[in-house]
C-alpha cells in the first residue's frame, strides 16, 4: 500500500500520526490512573512514548481528555487509601476470631462467667 493512500485511509481519524498519538495518550492516561503502578515522573512517561516537551505532552493529554496528567493522578484512587482500608477490611474477621467478641455476641451483653 502506498503512503498517500495510507494517509487517505486515516483521514476520516484525523491522520496516522494523530491516531499514533491519541494510543499514546491513552496508554499514558491508563498508566496514571492506575494505583499499582510504579511512582514515575509524568515528565519520564511523557519521554517513554515519544513525547520531545512537557508542555507539548500536557497540551495534547489536556485536548485530549479535557484534564491535565496531574488531575488523572488525582482523581484515581490511590495505593495509600487502599492500604488504609486494609485494617478496617479485616476488623470484622479479627473480632469473629477473638473468643471474647464471640461469647459477647452469643450471651448479649452479659459478662461471660
Amino acid at each position: 500500500m502506498s503512503r498517500p493512500k495510507l494517509y487517505r485511509l486515516f483521514q476520516p481519524d484525523g491522520g496516522v500520526m494523530k491516531l499514533v498519538q491519541r494510543t499514546r495518550l491513552v496508554r499514558i492516561r491508563n498508566m496514571l490512573a492506575d494505583p499499582a503502578r510504579p511512582r514515575t515522573r509524568i515528565a519520564d512517561l511523557a519521554w517513554r512514548y515519544g513525547f520531545a516537551s512537557d508542555k507539548h505532552f500536557s497540551q495534547s493529554f489536556k485536548a485530549e481528555f479535557g484534564h491535565s496528567p496531574r488531575e488523572t493522578i488525582e482523581q484515581s484512587p490511590r495505593r495509600s487509601d487502599e492500604a488504609s482500608l486494609a485494617p478496617v477490611a479485616a476488623a470484622p474477621r479479627r473480632a469473629l476470631a477473638d473468643p471474647t467478641f464471640s461469647e459477647w455476641i452469643v450471651k448479649g451483653n452479659r459478662r461471660a462467667a
